[in-house]
C-alpha cells in the first residue's frame, strides 16, 4: 500500500525495504500452516528498530549495468511507539466510554498508508506510521450511531503528548499537512539574529541538497563511463540506461517558518517558566535593595 500513490514511497525506495533481508523492514520469511494444513510463508516487521538506512550504492562496475535507483536511496523511519517500544496509551478523547478505567489501552490496528516526505539538511527521507485504535469506542459505535470508531495515526499530537520527554525527542521531525522538516533544520532557525533570515536558512539546505544530488548523479554517470569501455560499446548500445530521478526542492521559506513556529508552540511552558524565573530574581534583588536602604 506504500508503492502506490502520489504520497506514496519514491520509486528508488520501493524495493531494498521489501527485499532487503538485513536492511528492510520484514525479519525472514517464516512458514506456517493455516487451518487447513497446507503450508504458507508470510513475512513479519521488525520489532527491534525505526530507522531503515538503505544500502550503499555500488562502487564499482561488475557486469550488470547499475540501475540509477541504486544511487538515490533515501532512509525511512517508521514511528511505532507501542509495536517497538510496547508503549502503553490510552484513548485521548474525552467522551471515550474507557475514560476512567485505567486498564484501557490503544491497540494496534494496521497501518497508515499516508507517507510522509521528510526534509532534512542534505536531503529526504520517509515516513510511516502505525494506526492505533480504542476497543471501548469500536464497541460504542456498533451500539450507537452518534459515536464513531476511534482510530489515531501515532504521530498525532494526542498521541505524542502522551509520551515522556525523552521518548518524544526521538520523533524526528515536524509535520505539516503533506510533509514535514527534521528538527535539524530546526535548530538552523532558533539563533536567528539580522543576518540569518528564514530565506537564508533556505539557501543553505538547497545549496546542501543540490550538493547532494550532484554527487549521487556524477558518481552513476561515472559509473556508467566505466562501463562504455573499450569492447563493451556494443553490449552498451543494446542497454538502455535508466535515467536519473529528478531532483527534489525543499520546501519553501513560507513552510519552514511555519514549521518553526509549531515546534516552538510546544516550548512555550519552557520560556514562560524561564520569564518567571527571571522575573522573580529582579524582584528579591529589587526588595533586597530597597531593604538596604
Amino acid at each position: 500500500m506504500w508503492e502506490s500513490g502520489l504520497h506514496g514511497l519514491p520509486s528508488a525506495d520501493i524495493l531494498w525495504p521489501k527485499e532487503d533481508a538485513e536492511r528492510g523492514l520484514f525479519q525472514r520469511a517464516m512458514s506456517y500452516k493455516d487451518k487447513h494444513g497446507n503450508r504458507k510463508w508470510r513475512k513479519v516487521l521488525k520489532d527491534d528498530r525505526m530507522w531503515f538506512h538503505p544500502p550503499e550504492f555500488p562502487g564499482v562496475v561488475e557486469g550488470k549495468v547499475p540501475s540509477a535507483d541504486s544511487f538515490f536511496h533515501s532512509s525511512v523511519f517508521f514511528w511505532r511507539p507501542v509495536g517497538v517500544w510496547r508503549y502503553s496509551l490510552r484513548c485521548p478523547r474525552s467522551d471515550c466510554p474507557a475514560r476512567t478505567n485505567q486498564k484501557a489501552f490503544l491497540y494496534r490496528c494496521g497501518y497508515s498508508s499516508t507517507v510522509r516526505q521528510i526534509c532534512h539538511m542534505s536531503g529526504w527521507y520517509s515516513m510511516l506510521t502505525e494506526v492505533l485504535a480504542c476497543n471501548a469506542c469500536r464497541k460504542a459505535a456498533k451500539e450507537s450511531e452518534e459515536h464513531t470508531i476511534g482510530r489515531f495515526l501515532s504521530w498525532d499530537q494526542c498521541i505524542l503528548n502522551q509520551l515522556s520527554p525523552a521518548h518524544r525527542a526521538v520523533f524526528p521531525a515536524v509535520l505539516t499537512l503533506r510533509r514535514g522538516v527534521d528538527k535539524q533544520v530546526i535548530r538552523l532557525m532558533r539563533d536567528r539574529t539580522e543576518g540569518n533570515t528564514m530565506v537564508k536558512v533556505w539557501r543553505q539546505v538547497q545549496e546542501s541538497h543540490c550538493e547532494d544530488y550532484l554527487q549521487r548523479k556524477d558518481l552513476y554517470t561515472t559509473l556508467l563511463s566505466q562501463y562504455n569501455k573499450p569492447g563493451k560499446i556494443t553490449r552498451s548500445l543494446c542497454q538502455q540506461f535508466q535515467r536519473p530521478p529528478a531532483r527534489r526542492e525543499p520546501p519553501s521559506a513560507r513552510l519552514m517558518r511555519k514549521v518553526f513556529l509549531i515546534s516552538e508552540a510546544d516550548n512555550i511552558e519552557d520560556y514562560r517558566t524561564q520569564i518567571m524565573s527571571t522575573f522573580g530574581q529582579v524582584l528579591k534583588y529589587d526588595s533586597t535593595k530597597k531593604e538596604e536602604h
